[in-house]
């Protein structure tokens, strides 16, 4: 799934320094995990220590005796996947799996945090 997104390829080599927490996947999940809860980075990062579910739906085991405490660890994610994810071919790639799932296929939900934006709330008219 990761490499059909465009976050890793074949030829990756391996980096230097500190383990991720999360896999690809992990962080793929994560970012649908984010926008079904609608839950700002420091309440995800709160939830994902305390529920195991979570962890297993991202891919991640956290040691409640070491929780995660940086919310940016998060942030950081979501612009990588901003960066680094071919949203056409995963749109493509979603849609032909769950199309027999799919009622009111007009409509389409984004999560904002994920890219900027010039959108600005409308102002009463005197």
């Amino acid at each position: 799934m990761a490499e059909n997104f465009g976050l890793i390829s074949k030829s990756m080599r391996a980096k230097k320094g500190r383990k991720t927490y999360f896999t690809p996947e992990g962080k793929v999940a994560l970012m649908f995990l984010k926008m079904y809860t609608g839950l700002s980075s420091p309440r995800l990062m709160e939830h994902l220590n305390g529920n195991v579910h979570y962890q297993l739906f991202c891919d991640v085991r956290i040691d409640p005796m070491h929780p995660l405490t940086n919310y940016k660890l998060l942030d950081d994610v979501f612009s990588e996947l901003a960066r680094g994810l071919k949203i056409q071919q995963q749109q493509e790639i979603l849609a032909r799996a769950w199309e027999p799932y799919m009622k009111d296929l007009d409509t389409m939900y984004t999560d904002a945090t994920c890219y900027e934006s010039e959108m600005r709330y409308p102002r009463d008219c005197p």
